[in-house]
């Protein structure tokens, strides 16, 4: 790799090693491997990418074990990503994925695999681009085939919009849940919780709204929009007569953004409702203590 040959005397190297290389009977052994990688590596830089292809795919079948199989793979899908070849790069660097003789190191095996699903997802992207055939077949084909890529949220994510653009809420609503379940602390995961709350509310399921937007501020309890959701969900609990998991709400939020104007105002709701508790006590046997009033005091200030 140091020794690069250039201008007349690569030529020349060329030439001889197809010389050399001719004849050579049955399998090529290391020296014959090395030299035929030098020639691939020559025609790859001079430009003449058909024959370094050729050489490169010759290495790969004759050195089993051998490293420079493995360099040979590399420059092999750097060409292909090079032409825009997405369909033959996912084909091949699948193909070097699962080679168990290729003389690539595990992490390299593992770039291979990934190189392979990026090529897959490019490829659904020029279909979407070009308007070609149905998007959400490829979307999940895609995610069927790469369910543990790290785009693999991303095929979910897009057959959901493309089912939307359709007029397929319920699928789409179900392609969401499936993201949601599946990959929780993902950032697409994040907007369909969100998004799938909001079509909730809109369709007056204030019980499905109340839980995703629980789940919202749970998992993402750093997102702006945690507050709202949870003073949201709270408020839907307290409708739909749940006081316990309203109570839990209220908590959650004084506890998480006390210095939210939400949770200022809640902090207000939660002072008002036990004066007026303790004014329907006034009286009685369980009348509120004087430790108890002290207590309220505090709480409004």
């Amino acid at each position: 790799e140091k020794d690069k040959l250039k201008g007349p005397i690569a030529k020349k190297f060329v030439q001889a090693s197809e010389r050399y290389l001719a004849l050579v009977n049955g399998p090529l052994e290391r020296f014959a491997l090395d030299i035929l990688y030098r020639a691939g590596r020559i025609h790859y830089e001079q430009g003449d990418l058909v024959k370094a292809k050729s050489v490169f795919h010759s290495v790969v079948t004759e050195g089993a074990g051998n490293p420079v199989a493995c360099y040979a793979a590399n420059l092999l899908l750097d060409i292909y990503n090079g032409e825009g070849d997405f369909r033959k790069l996912e084909k091949e660097a699948r193909g070097f994925a699962e080679a168990r003789n290729l003389g690539c190191k595990q992490g390299e095996q593992k770039q291979f695999r990934e190189i392979a699903q990026q090529a897959a997802f490019k490829q659904v992207r020029e279909k979407a681009g070009q308007s070609e055939g149905d998007l959400v077949s490829a979307y999940l084909d895609f995610h069927k085939r790469y369910s543990d890529s790290a785009l693999a949220d991303d095929a979910l994510y897009n057959a959901a919009l493309e089912l939307e653009k359709r007029g397929e809420d319920e699928r789409a609503r179900k392609l969401r849940q499936e993201l949601i379940d599946t990959y929780p602390s993902s950032e697409l995961t994040r907007e369909a919780l969100y998004d799938e709350a909001k079509n909730a509310e809109m369709l007056a399921d204030f019980r499905v709204a109340a839980r995703r937007l629980e789940l919202f501020a749970k998992r993402f309890a750093d997102d702006e929009r945690a507050s709202d959701a949870l003073f949201d969900a709270m408020a839907y609990r307290e409708a739909l007569g749940d006081s316990k998991q309203e109570s839990k709400n209220r908590q959650k939020l004084l506890a998480r953004y006390g210095s939210d104007e939400q949770a200022h105002w809640v902090h207000a709701d939660m002072c008002e409702s036990i004066r007026k508790s303790f004014e329907a006590r006034e009286g009685q046997a369980n009348a509120p203590s004087r430790s108890e009033y002290w207590k309220l005091d505090a709480c409004y200030h």
